[in-house]
């Protein structure tokens, strides 16, 4: 398999020592399989590695480049794994010891039923909302300031050129749906403050639960946004109800002195409408670019 073959011959394990590989898909290991990269644990010794192989994927705005500064921003100010080794289409992390949260966690953390955890949510995204931005990300700064409008019309245009049939509104009114959301969007939103470093992919498999805290991994969808997109996300991906969305949202406003308002809950539903949509369409764009 030519990816182990690279994999083994990373110059890192010069001085880190001979690894083991295990596909880190394996039922063992509580990994899912990497939805565009080939993942593997490297094993030296009592140490892990989390070994990340993917190239560049312009269909869905990723860059190897950019992922690889996001990870060393989250790692800089601890919410990441320590970045070991990078090169093109290459990173190998040190492994977190941990497990992916549960929905059953997240919604006890969103109902008064674990306030450690809801702290330790709030204060690892109040951390990334916080971090500066690396240049690789900055340079790179999406219009509109929502980037999953940018995404979604995207999306939509992959799955028309490639003839996607099982959803006739990709050619029927999708121009204008698209529209009709970015105008609720302004009327909601209104003019956007500044954005700032988002995940942009914080499904509940992108948040593992340590001894020592939470850490964030995946970020090779990273991007400048609103903090309310990587919340709609979370939510999204944790299945919350409406009353424990509002729960969390309260805390993590509350954490940095602000309310939220009930502009901020509306502005809120709106990202979470395009953050669905976006993830539909995310689907359909990957089965059509095989």
């Amino acid at each position: 398999m030519a990816e182990v073959s690279a994999a083994l011959a990373l110059p890192c394990w010069v001085s880190l020592g001979d690894p083991e590989l295990v596909s880190a898909s394996e039922r063992s290991l509580g990994l899912g399989e990497g939805r565009t990269n080939t993942n593997f644990i490297a094993r030296v010794g009592d140490d892990r590695y989390f070994v990340r192989l993917g190239s560049d994927l312009p269909a869905f705005r990723v860059s190897r480049e950019r992922e690889q500064a996001a990870a060393r921003a989250a790692a800089a100010a601890s919410i990441g794994p320590e970045v070991i080794y990078t090169q093109p289409d290459v990173m190998v992390c040190r492994m977190i010891d941990g497990s992916p949260l549960l929905s059953g966690d997240v919604q006890a953390a969103c109902s008064g039923r674990d306030e450690g955890l809801l702290n330790q949510l709030v204060a690892i995204f109040r951390t990334l909302h916080s971090t500066p931005s690396p240049k690789a990300i900055a340079a790179h700064a999406r219009s509109p300031t929502w980037s999953p409008m940018t995404d979604l019309l995207n999306y939509f245009e992959l799955a028309a050129e490639a003839m996607y049939t099982r959803q006739p509104f990709i050619y029927k009114g999708a121009r204008e749906m698209t529209d009709a959301i970015e105008k609720w969007l302004v009327s909601i939103v209104g003019t956007p403050p500044t954005p700032v470093l988002c995940h942009m992919d914080l499904l509940l498999d992108n948040i593992v639960r340590a001894s020592d805290g939470l850490y964030l991994i995946d970020v090779e969808y990273a991007a400048l946004d609103q903090p309310l997109t990587d919340l709609a996300i979370f939510a999204m991906g944790a299945d919350l109800e409406v009353e424990h969305e509002e729960y969390f949202l309260r805390a993590y406003f509350a954490s940095d002195g602000e309310r939220a308002t009930l502009h901020a809950l509306q502005t809120f539903d709106a990202f979470k409408v395009l953050a669905c949509l976006r993830e539909t369409m995310w689907g359909v764009a990957a089965e059509t670019s095989g």
